[in-house]
């Protein structure tokens, strides 16, 4: 019996495991490895998400869903199987604490100060922290990109002056560019639109395997991409 998921794109346990399943037939992975991957042990960390959010690391089903969109995804998936999953059996069966499972511990979203500038509110530019407090109860999308202004990842907010800074510290990202938009509504249709023809690799768990067939029109523009910080060209 399948069983429901409180989840913003997988509604059960078989949502999750058919979608991995049908990714990976459809890269010609052959069934005895998709077998050999405990698709179970992937739906607990969905059921327990909190308990790698709040220590800031990576859910292991959001880690493997960017694994199976690899061109060839068979040598990431058997290092995924032998490192992580060991580890999440140990973690869900009360043998070992998540602070002791090095393998998933690495997927830590936080990282040190000398190695991204986000430590101090001082480190950011003047144009992200005057676009925080005019805009921090607006609607609106907003698109981060890494050092070499790639798009990473795009995301929405009902106060999206608030929720760009700390969206930028857990991306790592180094630029940014936005749009506010007029309703709640608007913000809930613009975000997954985008997200479904632009594919930001790090909205993994919201993207789909084939491509959209519909285009929605829209008068939504975004601004000129902006660097976060103030040492950031």
């Amino acid at each position: 019996m399948s069983t429901e998921l409180k989840h913003s794109y997988f509604k059960s346990d078989e949502h999750y495991i058919n979608y991995c399943r049908l990714i990976l037939r459809n890269k010609n992975v052959s069934q005895s490895i998709i077998d050999d991957v405990d698709l179970r042990l992937l739906v607990w960390t969905i059921i327990h998400e909190n308990i790698f959010k709040q220590i800031g690391v990576k859910p292991p089903h959001h880690i493997f869903t960017i694994i199976i969109r690899e061109d060839n995804p068979i040598k990431s998936i058997n290092k995924f199987k032998d490192e992580v999953l060991t580890e999440l059996w140990d973690l869900s069966t009360g043998n070992k604490p998540i602070e002791d499972c090095t393998n998933i511990m690495q997927y830590r979203v936080a990282v040190k100060e000398d190695e991204f500038p986000y430590a101090g509110i001082d480190k950011f530019t003047k144009h992200i922290i005057d676009f925080n407090k005019k805009n921090a109860d607006s609607c609106g999308v907003y698109k981060l990109y890494n050092r070499d202004k790639k798009i990473i990842y795009i995301g929405k907010s009902y106060h999206i002056g608030k929720r760009i800074l700390t969206s930028t510290r857990e991306r790592k990202a180094y630029f940014y560019n936005y749009c506010l938009t007029k309703s709640r509504a608007d913000t809930d249709l613009l975000e997954i639109y985008l997200i479904l023809t632009e594919k930001p690799h790090l909205n993994g768990d919201s993207t789909t395997l084939d491509n959209l067939t519909i285009k929605v029109e829209h008068k939504y523009r975004f601004g000129k991409i902006a660097p976060i910080f103030k040492d950031i060209k």
